[in-house]
């Protein structure tokens, strides 16, 4: 029965970006960046009073946008040098979660610092 949740967990996340590093990011520090910015730059992108949920996990971080949306938006996980972004095929063209993207791309490329990017892999 895990193996099946597994799949179906996988099934309703597509990976979108993994950012190859010279260095090993933290993923609390991440999060907590997240925390910090992120529904302040939604906010002023989108203006229509959503509020973000940004949970850490032993798997990685998850945005969603509670009560509006059923599941996530948008899942980060490191590994080793490497972020990989994942998002809900669920909502690829919804402009919340176009928003969310561009912001979540500038975080991240402002956390590693450009001169950290080996290189950014896109499907």
């Amino acid at each position: 029965m895990l193996f099946d949740l597994a799949v179906i967990n996988h099934a309703a996340c597509q990976k979108m970006k993994t950012y190859k590093t010279t260095v090993y990011p933290s993923q609390h520090k991440l999060y907590e960046l997240f925390c910090e910015t992120l529904e302040s730059r939604f906010d002023n992108k989108i203006k229509n009073g959503l509020k973000l949920g940004i949970t850490e996990t032993t798997e990685g971080i998850e945005i969603d946008v509670p009560g509006y949306y059923e599941t996530f938006l948008y899942k980060i996980k490191i590994i080793g040098p490497e972020i990989h972004v994942s998002k809900s095929e669920h909502y690829i063209d919804d402009v919340n979660s176009l928003a969310l993207e561009d912001l979540i791309d500038n975080i991240i490329v402002e956390y590693l610092g450009s001169g950290h990017i080996e290189t950014v892999l896109q499907p």
